[in-house]
Order: C-alpha cells, then structure tokens, then sequence
C-alpha cells in the first residue's frame, strides 16, 4: 500500500462521546490553511477518530512558520500534533511539531508555532492532531486514555525554491536591531533583523562590527543559517552589521 493508506488507527476506550473533544482546529501562515471550526465530536473513522484530509489540507513551503490553534470541548485535554515530513507513514517522536504543556481547559485553546524543516519530503502526507482527556503523556497511536479525540489533515509540502532563483526577490532595505539596545557598563545583546527574508534556501548570514559606522568591519560570526546572533559583554560603543549573502555571495 501507498504510505498514506499505512497510518495507525488512534486507540480511545471510549472516544470523544461524553468527554473531551476537539472543537476547532485552524492554522495561519501557509499557502493554504484549513479552518475546521466547530467540528464536534467526531468518530467517523473510528471511536475518536475522523481523517478530515480528503477536504481539509494545509499547504505550505519548506521553511516556512506556521501557526495552529486547537480548541478542546466538554473536559481538559492535552494536545499533541505530529507531521509525517518523510512520508513513511509513521508519526515518529521526531516529527511532533507541537504539545501543550499540560492539559487545556474544556471552552479554551493551545496555541503554538513550527516551521516546516527543508529536510521535508515535497509532496501529500499527513498531519495528526490528537487530545487525550486529563492527559498529557501520549503518542499518536496507542490507547492513552478513555476519552479523547483525534483529527488528521492533509499537508501539501512545497520545495523551497534557490535564492539565486530569478523568482525571489531580497527586500530593498532592512535594518540591524538589538535587543536591549544599550548596556549599562558591560552586558549581553541578542542582534537580529528588522525584516524578514524571502522563503528559499541557500542564504545565509553574517555579523561584523566596528567602533565607528564607518568601519573597518570586523567578522564575529561565520555564514549562519537565522539572522540571530547573541553578543556577550559589549562594553565599549559597537557598531553592528549583516552580510546577507544567497549561495555565498553578498546581496
């Protein structure tokens, strides 16, 4: 069988009928989200359990954010959402993209962020979101408790274009910002950026510094992967600056 006919049957005792369930389920900041709001108890597919992927899939690029809301009924529940990125049709403890950090109160909702991985294999696979009643200790599949419910969705993952792509396009201006802006004597700062990058691979970034906002700039970091950097014990007045390179060369 494909592996996308190869997923566990999540195991409740009960399911979802009389306990907790998952109401609503939505996500922000992909090509295409779902919103599958005021869904109920489900037990389509089995006690607890509907695959809603058939009309509900996220779709979304390789590094990209996104954000997910899941929202519990009738008792607290914990919450797990896995991802299958390399399509093997198993939810492994590698591929949890999200957990609360205990049980969410029936009438609220956990909130949380993941980033597709560039190691994500482009293409349909799925993604399980599973609540277990006063539970926050469980895996995707095996039986966890009485209650319960679990809903998966479709993920369409884009591959992530070159930044030498003539498609992507570098914003004209961003700035250097650090966090806190000043120290008092000596002191720590985290550098970042004030604007966001494009969505592709192969850029990188580099920090450098200088007494005067004229230079001569001196490296500190080497070619990284986020535009975060943290500083320790600045001391005198600094002037910071990123190199924004795409496969090695400076934009």
């Amino acid at each position: 069988n494909p592996f996308i006919d190869c997923y566990c049957t999540p195991v409740y005792a009960t399911g979802c009928v009389g306990g907790a369930s998952i109401s609503d389920f939505s996500t922000t900041g992909a090509i295409t989200d779902v919103s599958n709001l005021e869904s109920g108890c489900g037990a389509v597919d089995a006690p607890g359990y509907t695959d809603y992927s058939a009309d509900h899939t996220v779709t979304a690029m390789q590094l990209s954010t996104i954000s997910q809301t899941t929202s519990i009924a009738g008792w607290g529940a914990g919450v797990k959402i896995w991802v299958d990125w390399n399509q093997n049709g198993i939810f492994e403890t590698s591929e949890q993209v999200a957990a609360s950090s205990g049980t969410v109160a029936a009438a609220t909702s956990f909130t949380s962020t993941f980033e597709v991985p560039l190691t994500a294999t482009p293409g349909l696979t799925k993604m399980r979101v599973r609540a277990i009643e006063s539970s926050s200790t469980f895996d995707p599949c095996a039986a966890g408790g009485t209650w319960g419910e679990a809903e998966d969705y479709g993920f369409m993952v884009i591959e992530a274009v070159a930044c030498s792509d003539a498609t992507i396009e570098f914003p004209a201006t961003v700035g250097a910002i650090s966090s806190p802006e000043a120290v008092c004597g000596t002191g720590d700062i985290k550098l970042n950026l004030d604007g966001a990058m494009p969505l592709s691979t192969g850029i990188t970034y580099q920090w450098q510094s200088a007494a005067s906002a004229t230079g001569p700039w001196t490296n500190i970091s080497g070619d990284l992967t986020t535009p975060i950097l943290s500083v320790e014990d600045v001391s005198v007045n600094t002037y910071f600056r990123c190199n924004i390179k795409c496969s090695g060369t400076s934009e």
